[in-house]
């Protein structure tokens, strides 16, 4: 079920964005950069036994940025074809040239630009038809179903597989892509005792679809997670210690990265506002970017 990408998008890309950079040289520009990408996925949801949904998406866009100087103009358009791409270059060029000059226009310092770029083997395509996505849809929803008598209904086994291909190109001389794949298999059940009713669900997600966790399995942890919810209670205000789970953890480091980001810091809409060089975790916290993990 899995075959090996030869990223046949990546030429094609590049050389809708070299003449992007081309044209707009042409066309007077002082500096330009560009991103062109393509992207094509299939997801299948399967409820109770029966298909659902089942969805084909193939996307494909070009966005232009264009300096004359530090006046900055940008256009985008869905059609690759070498009229449009013209066409849209030439908007950018017509926006830049009407709009007030911005001392922060202008591409990054060229000595910023990555020039040694890892292959971190981000790119398994899958060989997967729509039967065979319902099959193993079919296979979760049913092994979750199959574990207590308590679990009465089911939001679902879902299969999705993803494939993007992107390249990015500036006039300073960079240009490169890559093609990147994300799979998954997921299930959401219901679990029912007396008038108490709860949900839960589980997953499974990879680069690789080899890696992906055997459906029956997927299935049986939600099936798990939805029955262990009946007979909770909620607690009284308090302080306590918590231990988090492992996917509940996670949220709190999200939580936080989108606290600091610029755009929330600069509209004002983060809780941690004016919190710069403050310390808001303890000590034994510690937060390490590794962005070079092979399949990560």
């Amino acid at each position: 079920m899995q075959q090996k990408s030869d990223s046949k998008g990546i030429p094609q890309l590049k050389d809708v964005v070299s003449f992007v950079l081309d044209e707009a040289s042409r066309q007077g520009a002082s500096q330009c950069e560009a991103d062109a990408n393509v992207s094509q996925g299939l997801g299948v949801t399967v409820r109770l036994g029966e298909v659902e949904t089942i969805e084909y998406q193939r996307d494909r866009g070009l966005g232009v940025t264009v300096y004359f100087g530090q006046r900055k103009g940008s256009a985008s358009t869905a059609d690759l074809s070498r009229e449009a791409v013209r066409q849209t270059v030439e908007k950018a060029c017509a926006i830049a040239r009407y709009t007030a000059e911005d001392p922060y226009a202008g591409l990054i310092d060229p000595e910023a630009l990555a020039r040694d770029i890892p292959d971190l083997d981000l790119d398994h395509p899958w060989d997967l038809t729509p039967e065979d996505a319902i099959d193993l849809a079919r296979r979760c929803e049913a092994a979750g179903l199959a574990v207590d008598s308590r679990i009465t209904n089911s939001e679902g086994g879902s299969v999705n597989s993803q494939r993007h291909s992107g390249v990015y190109g500036n006039s300073l001389g960079f240009l490169a892509g890559v093609s990147s794949t994300s799979h998954s298999v997921s299930c959401s059940l219901i679990a029912q005792q007396g008038d108490e009713m709860q949900r839960d669900y589980w997953y499974t997600t990879s680069r690789d679809p080899a890696e992906l966790e055997a459906p029956d399995a997927i299935g049986h942890i939600a099936g798990q997670r939805a029955v262990a919810r009946l007979g909770s209670r909620k607690l009284t205000t308090r302080k306590a210690p918590i231990a988090f789970t492992p996917d509940m953890a996670r949220g709190l480091i999200k939580h936080f990265a989108a606290a600091i980001r610029g755009a929330a810091q600069y509209r004002k809409a983060s809780f941690l506002l004016d919190a710069a060089g403050k310390q808001v975790f303890p000590d034994f916290f510690q937060i390490y970017e590794r962005p070079h993990i092979p399949k990560g």
